[in-house]
Formats: structure tokens, C-alpha cells, sequence
């Protein structure tokens, strides 16, 4: 069990230096409003969500849309 502190929630930052949308969807904590920094700090999370949050967070952006797919 993880108790998010200041170097937990740090490390949950991309390598541009923001917070990407899978990360804080496998931790709960999607879409981020005012103050959720704040009231991250001293909540529990499972050791595997934790490493699912990091791997997203160190994972990169994920591409949904392709963009035109239609052959001339």
C-alpha cells in the first residue's frame, strides 16, 4: 500500500513535466480541478495501481485517431 506524499505524486509526472490522463485515471483522480494536489496527499493506493500510474506516466502520449484512413 502507497500513501502518496510530495516524491510520489512528483514522480507521476511526465517527461515533459505535466500529468498525463492515464496516470491519474488508474489512481482515480481524473479529470484534475483546483486543489486536487492537495487532497492527493495522505490517500492510499495499491502498490499495483502505483505501478500502473508510473509506467503510464513514464509511458508517453497514446494516439487514438489516425487521422484520414480513407485510400485515393
Amino acid at each position: 500500500m502507497i500513501i502518496f506524499t510530495h516524491e510520489h505524486i512528483e514522480q507521476l509526472r511526465t517527461p515533459a513535466g505535466g500529468f498525463n490522463q492515464a496516470a491519474m485515471e488508474v489512481i482515480g483522480n481524473w479529470p484534475l480541478h483546483a486543489g486536487w494536489y492537495a487532497r492527493l496527499l495522505g490517500t492510499k493506493v495499491s502498490d499495483r495501481k502505483w505501478r500502473q500510474a508510473v509506467n503510464a506516466a513514464k509511458r508517453g502520449p497514446v494516439h487514438r485517431f489516425r487521422g484520414n484512413t480513407r485510400r485515393g
